[in-house]
């Protein structure tokens, strides 16, 4: 796996072109954990977690944290018990952190604010798999 400076580029990278945080996240962690499946079905899978799950915002789980939850079960495959275990990690950890995973608490803040929530979920679910393996 990268280096934590490297992994932190891959997400300003994906940041700067546009992507949601579900995507990016999804993305960054798809590539650094292996997957086979390419950027266009990672991103049709993570879209409609953008914003909040459908842009729902104040309502909405914060799309980092989607894209993260989605990132373990992609890589655990039908192993369950290993992506909800990762999952509950990742969620308390992001939870711990933001003190809330409700998507608008942190997007009132910017979008640097939510590319660290990015920085964060994908460090979060690399420690979980890592610690799960």
């Amino acid at each position: 796996m990268n280096s934590d400076n490297t992994i932190d580029d891959k997400v300003r990278a994906l940041r700067a072109e546009g992507l949601s945080c579900s995507e990016t996240t999804l993305l960054a962690l798809s590539h650094e954990l292996g997957s086979t499946l390419d950027d266009r079905t990672l991103r049709a899978l993570a879209v409609g977690f953008r914003g909040g799950i459908g842009a729902t915002f104040d309502q909405g789980t914060c799309g980092a944290l989607s894209g993260a939850v989605m990132a373990a079960g992609l890589h655990f495959g039908d192993d369950h018990r290993r992506t909800v275990g990762c999952a509950k990690e990742i969620f308390s950890g992001f939870k711990e952190e933001y003190g809330t995973v409700a998507c608008g608490n942190m997007f009132k803040k910017g979008r640097d604010h939510c590319t660290q929530c990015c920085i964060a979920a994908v460090r979060l679910a690399l420690e979980s798999v890592k610690s799960s393996e």
